[in-house]
């Protein structure tokens, strides 16, 4: 996923950082997913290019819900994407603060000096929950995993018996 962070500079122009954020799968290729109807946490497979892992379609596998794969973002991933790209942004801005008192002259009457006062941002981590029910669905092979039985299959929705 990538966002486009606008920063004014001293111009009143606006310069753009591009920044990527990438969410991990755990270590069998699920990511955690929750439902912004019914709050309930699960795990699928998504087997979309990067662009789509935002667009694309997906479904609750409790109440099922049908909303983009964006919709179903689990809180700590959306923090996550906050820090990821207010700790690039941080960086961005000392780096550029840096270059321009870098490029400012020392004379014989003034002296220059710079320093960061900012607090570092540590790198941002998150983790998603452990479920322990494993499904496949029958009809698109999608692996996911639900803390209770599933309805639907959250890849294309077809109705779990």
């Amino acid at each position: 996923m990538y966002y486009n962070v606008y920063i004014k500079n001293c111009k009143n122009e606006f310069n753009v950082m591009k920044i990527q954020v990438t969410l991990k799968p755990d270590e069998r290729g699920l990511f955690g997913r929750e439902c912004n109807v019914c709050q309930d946490y699960f795990k699928t497979q998504i087997h979309a290019p990067s662009d789509e892992m935002l667009t694309g379609v997906m479904y609750c596998p409790y109440c099922k819900n049908k909303a983009t794969n964006s919709d179903f973002m689990t809180h700590a991933q959306r923090e996550y994407q906050d820090r990821v790209v207010e700790k690039n942004a941080q960086e961005f801005i000392e780096a550029s603060v840096a270059e321009m008192m870098g490029s400012l002259k020392s004379s014989k009457n003034i002296k220059i000096t710079t320093r960061s006062t900012s607090t570092r941002i540590p790198d941002p981590q998150y983790q998603d929950l452990e479920l322990a029910a494993d499904y496949s669905c029958l009809s698109c092979q999608n692996l996911y995993q639900t803390t209770s039985a599933p309805t639907c299959c959250p890849s294309c929705g077809v109705t779990t018996n």
